[in-house]
């Protein structure tokens, strides 16, 4: 929900609308948008996103305590009103305490607009008002100062606006106390506590001092809290300090709630104040915050090129005092200082901190801070975003190899930078390779590939072409932060002749069909091309068969083998006559293996497993052959089909690995194997293990588990499954605050 607020007097955006959304964010389910409309000098002033059932809870909290409890979250808007430099108010007359710091709501639209306040005239100008956001913080120290002032943007506008003041005496009113503990945060078990109650007073003023606390009648206690006698303190002028001590003994988790301190006056007139204790099970703990409360870092570039260094600092309390802690980078590795002055890691009570110097894009992701005291530990991730253009880097799988005519190529282009850029692909093709400029790009159409996020600053894309004759493909990443273009030339390989089996890709073995090419670029080759096996010429003999073919920028002899055997083994050799009437050869050495059909290397052919759910598991499939035979997975007879959202389950060509088992990964596994010599099945049923009950007779060993941190129901969820059938019985809290009892003491 929305709340507004100004410092002395009641206020609210004329024309606000709060629109109230759901989020796929499952620990931010809900979001509350503010809807500005007719925008004026009206609006300008403190706006609070604030938790509602919180703030209905705890309506004695003001919203800035709300801020610094994380349960709010606040902005101040200005607007650009040139007819209005100041904010209008509605109340102009106020009552103010005397000796009492008081806002006087001089506010200007803009932030660099100067305001003064004065009495009389311009000429009388009250040089002690210090001016905040939200007006002027002025101490009125005496009666006289009562009278009329008003306020005005210096030398800007003829805009004033004029108050009346009226100082009083405070014995007419009541101030708020506060309450201080003499332990900060989280409470071990069986300490003392000392909460102490603080009030100021005018002299003459019948006051009294009531404590609640957060326990039923039933439970209470007269030994364990005291209310210690009141304290008067003289302080200045006519002012006293009055205060009050409870004590709380031998603390227990029941006694974890909200503390009140209640005083009255004899007129009847109350003011309160409260102390939220929270009491740890166990004796050590460890609480930590970032101590800007933020949950991430963004980091850009400077004007002048350079990124700063990277502060991350946690506050923490703990018990005990002495602590250890370490660092973890995203990748989970521990950061340690050194690095050639990488990292600078430093401990100071109570803070840790983490600085990255010479932070570049590679720097981003999540870092983690682990803080250990005594048995207790804790840890707070924080995000790292360094922004930076993206780089480019593109390869292709003809790279080093001469293109043919109907080759379908795989371009690959790989981009790093923050945000994650985004990757197009260009390609054009052109008979000469000069006629693809870079100038006129844009008047090309651009095409989103297949693309895979790596990581958090890196992303894959993929570009599959039929590659018909030379060109040029271009690869653009973009983000927030710029572009970077890269071209990559398809003209044929680096080296203008190449040798090489295009089938089969495999290995290859007797029986095979194989064809091998040996090609040259036209441009510097001739199309006198010979080939010579075991030191002959091959000839239409042996079972080769010789064929010429030329494209538009390439000559080519093809070598078909229908049957291919071991006699064919033994070094091919391909020469080329260049134009300048050189000769070139390339070399290649046939080797030819006798198939093997599939079979397992160890283990059986079908094999009954029975598990634990919730627990890592992993099937392989140890099958060997010759060729290297074609594996595939099934389940229950299907194919199987992973989830893409998620890699609770991997697999790899011959293992399947489930993270966590569950039940609805239990049945009939397959793995099928397969080569030209034969196929094989292996098969996997996969059963839960059922827990076995036995009678006991005579002495029972009872084993207890417990979980040190975090909900004990969530653990046993997760890992004893079996007992959580067995509870009928909700879990609830204990020691839920209530406002029963009260201990009441009088300044008598």
């Amino acid at each position: 929900m929305w709340k507004y607020y100004a410092a002395s007097y009641e206020w609210a955006p004329p024309v606000a609308t709060t629109e109230y959304k759901h989020n796929d964010d499952p620990d931010n389910p809900t979001k509350a948008d503010i809807i500005l409309q007719n925008v004026s000098a009206l609006m300008v002033g403190r706006y609070y996103c604030v938790n509602k059932e919180y703030y209905n809870n705890n309506r004695h909290l003001t919203l800035d305590r709300l801020v610094k409890m994380h349960k709010a979250s606040m902005i101040y808007i200005y607007v650009n009103d040139s007819d209005q430099l100041l904010v209008p108010v509605d109340k102009t007359d106020f009552k103010v305490h005397r000796n009492d710091l008081f806002v006087i709501p001089c506010k200007p639209t803009l932030p660099n607009v100067e305001v003064g306040l004065y009495r009389k005239n311009e000429s009388d100008m009250k040089e002690n008002c210090k001016f905040v956001v939200y007006g002027c913080l002025l101490r009125f120290d005496k009666l006289e100062d009562s009278g009329s002032y008003f306020c005005k943007a210096k030398g800007k506008s003829e805009q004033s606006i004029h108050f009346k003041i009226e100082v009083i005496e405070p014995s007419e009113y009541l101030m708020t106390p506060s309450i201080q503990s003499n332990i900060e945060a989280s409470v071990p078990l069986g300490e003392r506590i000392l909460l102490e109650c603080k009030v100021n007073i005018t002299a003459g003023i019948d006051l009294s001092l009531e404590w609640m606390i957060p326990r039923p009648r039933t439970q209470f206690n007269e030994s364990k809290f005291n209310a210690m006698p009141l304290k008067v303190v003289s302080t200045k002028d006519d002012m006293l300090t009055m205060s009050g001590e409870f004590v709380i003994e031998n603390v227990i988790q029941a006694d974890t709630g909200t503390y009140r301190c209640i005083v009255e006056d004899q007129n009847g007139n109350k003011k309160k104040s409260a102390l939220k204790l929270y009491v740890h099970k166990s004796p050590d703990y460890v609480l930590l915050r970032e101590v800007h409360n933020r949950s991430k870092i963004n980091v850009h570039r400077q004007s002048n090129g350079e990124i700063p260094p990277i502060d991350i600092a946690f506050e923490y309390h703990s018990y005990p005092v002495s602590i250890t802690y370490e660092w973890m980078n995203g990748a989970g590795m521990q950061i340690t200082a050194g690095h050639n002055g990488k990292y600078e890691l430093n401990h100071t009570d109570p803070y840790v901190k983490l600085r990255i110097n010479e932070p570049s894009v590679y720097d981003t992701g999540y870092y983690t801070l682990r803080v250990k005291a005594g048995a207790a530990s804790n840890q707070q991730q924080i995000g790292v975003y360094v922004y930076a253009k993206p780089s480019v880097v593109m390869e292709s799988s003809i790279e080093g190899k001469l293109v043919r005519m109907g080759d379908f190529v795989h371009f690959t282009c790989r981009a790093t930078g923050f945000p994650c850029p985004e990757i197009s692909f260009q390609y054009r093709q052109c008979k000469m390779l000069q006629n693809c400029s870079i100038d006129d790009m844009e008047s090309y159409t651009w095409h989103s590939p297949n693309r895979t996020d790596e990581t958090l600053i890196t992303k894959t894309g993929v570009l599959t072409d039929n590659v018909t004759a030379p060109g040029v493909v271009y690869c653009r990443a973009t983000n927030s932060e710029g572009n970077e273009t890269v071209q990559l030339l398809v003209s044929g390989p680096t080296d203008g002749i190449t040798l090489e089996i295009e089938h089969p890709e495999e290995t290859v073995t007797v029986g095979d069909q194989i064809t091998i090419v040996c090609s040259a670029v036209v441009d510097n080759y001739t199309d006198e091309i010979s080939c010579t096996h075991n030191g002959k010429d091959l000839q239409q003999v042996d079972g080769a068969q010789i064929s010429h073919h030329n494209t538009s920028y390439t000559w080519q002899v093809r070598i078909d083998v229908e049957s291919v055997q071991h006699e064919h083994e033994g070094p091919i050799h391909c020469r080329v006559k260049s134009v300048y009437n050189t000769y070139e050869t390339r070399s290649i050495d046939l080797q030819v293996q006798d198939p093997v059909s599939p079979k397992l290397s160890s283990g059986e052919g079908s094999t009954n497993l029975a598990v634990e759910l919730n627990r890592p598991f992993q099937l392989t499939c140890d099958v060997i052959g010759t060729p290297d035979p074609r594996i595939t997975w099934l389940k229950n007879g299907s194919p199987m089909v992973l989830d893409a959202g998620s890699n609770r389950v991997q697999l790899t060509r011959t293992n399947l690995t489930f993270e966590l088992l569950r039940e609805e990964d239990l049945g009939i596994y397959e793995c099928r194997a397969e080569n030209k010599m034969g196929r094989l099945e292996k098969y996997w049923k996969v059963e839960e293990r059922k827990m076995d009950l036995w009678k006991v007779e005579g002495k029972l060993m009872l084993i207890v588990e417990y979980c040190k941190h975090g909900n004990i129901l969530n653990f046993l969820q997760r890992y004893r499954p079996f007992f959580v059938d067995q509870v009928h019985q909700p879990i609830e809290e204990i020691g839920s605050p209530t406002n029963i009892n009260q201990i009441r003491s009088t300044s008598n």
